[in-house]
C-alpha cells in the first residue's frame, strides 16, 4: 500500500516518468550558484564542452567558426579527444577545477547539441562560471532557460556563426545577468526543498 513518488527532471522526460507514476513531480537538476560571480567581460575563449558525439554537436561548433571569430575570440574545445586543428585551444579529460578555470576564460559558451537532451547541465555550468550560453534550439534546453536563453536553428552552423556574431555585438554583460538571474530556479537549496516536500 505504499505510494510511490516519481521524479523527472524537466518535462521532456516526463512521458518516462508518466510510465511508472501518473502525474509525476516534475524536478529539475541543480548547481551550486556562486553568488559573487560576474560575467567574464573581458576574456578571450569561445568554449565548447562536452563528449565527442554526435548529438553533442561538436562538428557544428567547428563549422560555424570563420575568420572573424578567429580574430574576436578563441575557439576552445573542452571534450574526451583532442582537436587537430591548430586554431582551436584543445583540452582533453580535464578535471572539474581545469575546466572551471578554463570556463572562467570563457565569454561565450556554446550548447550546439543536436538531440537526445534532458536537461540542459552544461548550460548551467557556463553561466555559474560567468559566460553567455548560446544553444541549439532544443526543447529541454528552451525549458531551462526558456527567455533567457540565445537559441540558434539546431544543426545549422551558419545561423550559429551569425548568432555568435550578434551576440559579440550586443550588451554580453546584461544578457548574462539575465541568464543568472534566471538559473536561481536550479539552485541547490531551492530544489532540494522540493525534494524534501515530497515526503511531508
Amino acid at each position: 500500500n505504499l505510494t510511490i513518488i516519481n521524479t523527472c527532471v524537466i518535462k521532456y522526460s516526463y512521458h518516462q516518468a508518466n510510465a511508472l507514476r501518473k502525474n509525476p513531480k516534475v524536478i529539475p537538476n541543480y548547481i551550486e550558484i556562486n553568488t559573487i560571480q560576474k560575467f567574464n567581460n573581458n576574456e578571450f575563449r569561445l568554449t565548447f564542452l562536452g563528449r565527442s558525439e554526435r548529438r553533442k554537436g561538436l562538428d557544428v561548433f567547428l563549422k560555424a567558426i570563420d575568420s572573424y571569430l578567429l580574430n574576436t575570440l578563441r575557439p576552445t574545445v573542452i571534450s574526451n579527444r583532442r582537436i587537430k586543428e591548430v586554431f582551436i585551444d584543445s583540452y582533453v579529460d580535464v578535471n572539474n577545477k581545469q575546466k572551471d578555470d578554463i570556463l572562467n576564460e570563457t565569454s561565450i559558451l556554446v550548447a550546439p547539441n543536436t538531440g537526445a537532451e534532458s536537461f540542459g547541465m552544461v548550460l548551467l555550468e557556463g553561466i555559474v562560471n560567468g559566460c553567455v550560453v548560446i544553444s541549439s534550439d532544443l526543447e529541454a534546453f528552451f525549458e531551462v532557460l526558456n527567455e533567457s536563453g540565445i537559441y540558434f536553428k539546431n544543426k545549422n552552423h551558419s545561423d550559429l556563426n551569425r548568432i555568435i556574431k550578434e551576440t559579440i555585438d550586443m550588451d554580453m554583460k546584461k544578457l548574462w545577468g539575465i541568464q543568472n538571474s534566471h538559473i536561481k530556479l536550479y539552485d541547490v537549496d531551492r530544489v532540494f526543498k522540493r525534494f524534501i516536500e515530497l515526503y511531508k
